[in-house]
């Protein structure tokens, strides 16, 4: 008889009668064993430190290294412009120098290096034009400073889609003044501090 234990340490015995019957069973062992590995590796959620500025939606996000980065923001009426640092190896939050653009939500961010960056976003002042932003800010982890770059050159607007590629970043897409959807894509060098567009996106019609 042979035992052995479950993927939950509770034992199971297994009988055999005779060779032939071993045989089977060796194979049905080693069959469990490779259920039960696959079965210790598949994924799962484990809750981390909660973020201690407060709830809040539509923030700005990016990475740099091994830490995570988060900002910006709106609950309700108020609008955010406080800046965080996640740890992941030690599971600490830890404050950061304040965004210094206006408090805004809807803010897009990207990374490139050891340098975090957020634009564009709407503050909530009005529904006009005015409220929404296009303005470009660097973050420099190695000084904890903040600095004003070369605004996209696209319409203001916020919600939009930001990513880095290798040493470029790139924004696009978005909401604008009165729901008005953006469809351009643009590329920011920032050993030049400019912007280049890309190929327009165009929606596909169902």
């Amino acid at each position: 008889m042979f035992r052995i234990f479950n993927c939950y340490r509770k034992p199971i015995a297994l009988r055999t009668n005779g060779t032939a019957n071993l045989k089977v069973m060796k194979k049905i062992l080693t069959l469990y064993l490779i259920c039960c590995s696959i079965i210790s590796k598949a994924d799962y959620w484990t809750q981390k430190a909660n973020f201690p500025g407060g709830a809040r939606i539509n923030t700005a996000s990016f990475s740099i290294g091994d830490k995570g980065y988060v900002g910006t923001g709106r609950i309700g009426n108020t609008f955010y412009s406080d800046f965080w640092e996640y740890d992941q190896t030690t599971n600490v939050w830890t404050q950061k120098t304040n965004f210094p653009g206006v408090a805004r939500e809807g803010a897009v961010g990207f990374s490139i290096g050891t340098k975090g960056y957020i634009a564009t976003g709407w503050d909530g002042s009005s529904f006009s034009l005015s409220s929404y932003h296009k303005d470009l800010w660097e973050w420099d982890q190695a000084t904890n400073t903040w600095n004003q770059k070369a605004d996209l050159p696209g319409i203001e607007r916020y919600v939009a889609t930001g990513l880095s590629i290798g040493l470029k970043g790139y924004v696009g897409l978005g909401l604008s003044a009165g729901w008005n959807y953006q469809n351009d894509f643009w590329e920011y060098d920032p050993a030049t501090n400019t912007w280049n567009q890309k190929v327009i996106i165009i929606p596909v019609l169902m």
